[in-house]
């Protein structure tokens, strides 16, 4: 997973995944997001996914958790 310069507002209009766990899965051109609020204010991040790991995912082979765990520098 990394790190994006993409916006919420961008984000917000993005196709949304049917998650099994409901979680805010969204995806744009052939890519998968996500996104996860830091800090008192909370900041919105918008992050990228591996599809494959993504697939993993949908495919119950991995965790939303084991998927978030790594974060790669910004792009």
């Amino acid at each position: 997973m990394s790190l994006t310069k993409i916006t919420w507002e961008e984000f917000d209009t993005f196709e949304k995944i049917e998650s099994p766990k409901g979680y805010d899965f969204r995806t744009h051109e052939g890519k998968y997001y996500t996104f996860g609020e830091f800090g008192v204010a909370s900041v919105r991040r918008i992050f990228e996914i591996n599809p494959s790991d993504f697939n993993e995912y949908l495919l119950g082979r991995r965790t939303a958790r084991e998927i978030d765990y790594y974060v790669s520098p910004l792009k």
